[in-house]
């Protein structure tokens, strides 16, 4: 596969880019990337491949607690038809596109997540709603009022704090 350092990054600590601090200067270009490592423990893979990343780019990978800019996501009053309880053993499904978000099964830290990637800012989970939900909803605002918009439709509301969260934090080592 072929993939940028910041994505190798993304898909190997799972964090969301609006979560990641990258230093200045990370190499540019994309990378060939191919392991065969016959492990069965998917942990202990994991992190080979993560220990092998730092050594071959000279990087080192921490978790820490930083107090950042987030949105706090909240139920001002009762959800909305748009955001419905999951019956049963539906297939967990999430997408969007310009505009839009759509999900089944999800819960509300799923919907934060997805509501994070459209505003390129952590979003918080404070509903207190628990289980899983099924949701979709449209606008037509410009792509800086959209995630406001869809989370008004769901019946949630996002509100900007400063909020001690955890960070991953990619460092340039000598």
């Amino acid at each position: 596969m072929n993939w940028s350092l910041k994505q190798i990054i993304l898909d190997l600590w799972s964090m969301p880019i609006a979560r990641i601090v990258f230093p200045e200067k990370l190499p540019e270009g994309n990378f060939d990337v191919t392991a065969h490592i016959p492990v069965d423990n998917h942990e202990l893979l994991t992190q080979i491949l993560r220990e092998a990343v730092e050594k071959q780019f000279g990087l080192r990978v921490d978790r820490e607690q930083r107090t950042q800019r987030v949105y706090m996501l909240s139920v001002p009053g009762n959800p909305s038809s748009k955001l419905q309880p999951a019956i049963g053993e539906e297939r967990v499904m999430s997408g969007g596109g310009q505009g839009s978000i759509i999900g089944t099964a999800q819960t509300m830290e799923d919907i934060a997540r997805a509501l994070e990637g459209l505003l390129n800012v952590p979003v918080v989970d404070e509903t207190g709603l628990k289980g899983k939900y099924n949701y979709s909803a449209l606008t037509k605002l410009p792509a800086a009022e959209a995630p406001f918009d869809l989370a008004h439709q769901l019946g949630l509301e996002l509100t900007e704090a400063e909020r001690p969260i955890q960070m991953l934090v990619v460092r340039k080592v000598q």
